[in-house]
């Protein structure tokens, strides 16, 4: 037990163990230097000892659960020289500073913790600063990426500390953080993949909100895309989303229109003012409504 490399473990204790904690208790355990300690406070992402678990300990609470979503690349919290690990779908391992490239491969990493969804190093986004998650829709250009054979797709979820292969993704609508402004920025997944899609125009169910922010996508016709709110109401929120995912088609209307339903209904608006997406004031709009989305026609 005098080795200098540090591992560390991630135990379910049987019984109450002193200095570790009490029975049932998760704990993360730091094994070198001559010690056996309990991390105390841990915060990020560890690499157990084992490589075929990732550890995700809470920043606030301080929490550990094995993470549920292991392949791609993690800010590492146990260590500063090797500032990433790498999952692969059966084993984990950290990379070394020196070993990080010094350019953009898409769907590779980047100078510190930068995440390439472009061969453009300009178009890396800093893993450990991502104020709400984003979804990158790429086709890997390098065998040697966490996420898949060379040439194939990969629909990739960016939270903060993190860039995760999602390998089972909900069905619907996803904003394309890594479209440029010439590029379709709308994501479409269903039973069959996902596929990047142009907009003609409207409102989508946002399958990819972590929090009630940002619930709706609204794309403009074209590429132009954005999260919105749901509206309260339809008297004063005609032309949007309330909560319960109910198109707001008139403002008399209480209930809306379900826009979840499989089966595709019509509706011709008459719009008593502006409203983006769907036109301007006394435009007369034709709009289907249905699997998560209210289009124009």
């Amino acid at each position: 037990m005098t080795s200098t490399t540090e591992l560390y473990l991630f135990l379910t204790l049987t019984a109450a163990t002193d200095p570790f904690g009490a029975a049932n208790d998760k704990v993360l355990v730091k094994i070198g230097n001559g010690a056996v300690e309990k991390v105390t406070n841990p915060s990020g992402y560890y690499a157990v000892a084992s490589s075929e678990k990732l550890v995700a300990c809470d920043a606030t609470s301080h929490t550990c659960t094995e993470a549920p979503e292991k392949q791609g690349y993690f800010i590492n919290g146990a260590s500063t020289d090797e500032p990433i690990i790498k999952c692969t779908a059966s084993s984990c391992g950290t990379i070394a500073t020196a070993d990080i490239p010094t350019a953009c491969t898409v769907g590779g990493i980047y100078t510190g913790s930068k995440f390439c969804y472009s061969a453009t190093d300009s178009e890396a986004q800093e893993l450990s600063t991502i104020s709400s998650t984003q979804y990158y829709l790429l086709t890997l250009l390098d065998a040697n990426t966490p996420f898949g054979a060379k040439d194939s797709k990969a629909f990739i979820k960016v939270v903060n500390s993190a860039a995760v292969l999602v390998s089972s993704p909900t069905a619907g609508y996803y904003i394309n953080s890594g479209a440029a402004s010439t590029d379709p920025s709308l994501i479409k997944c269903d039973a069959d993949g996902c596929e990047i899609i142009t907009s003609p125009g409207g409102l989508y169910v946002n399958a990819g909100t972590d929090d009630d922010s940002n619930v709706v996508i609204q794309c403009e016709s074209g590429n132009v895309c954005s999260g919105e709110d749901y509206v309260t109401d339809c008297s004063s929120g005609f032309g949007g989303i309330l909560s319960t995912k109910a198109f707001c088609f008139s403002t008399t209307g209480a209930n809306g229109q379900d826009v979840t339903g499989e089966n595709v209904i019509y509706y011709l608006l008459t719009l008593p003012e502006d409203t983006t997406p769907f036109g301007s004031a006394n435009d007369i709009v034709l709009v289907k409504i249905g699997n998560g989305a209210v289009e124009i026609v």
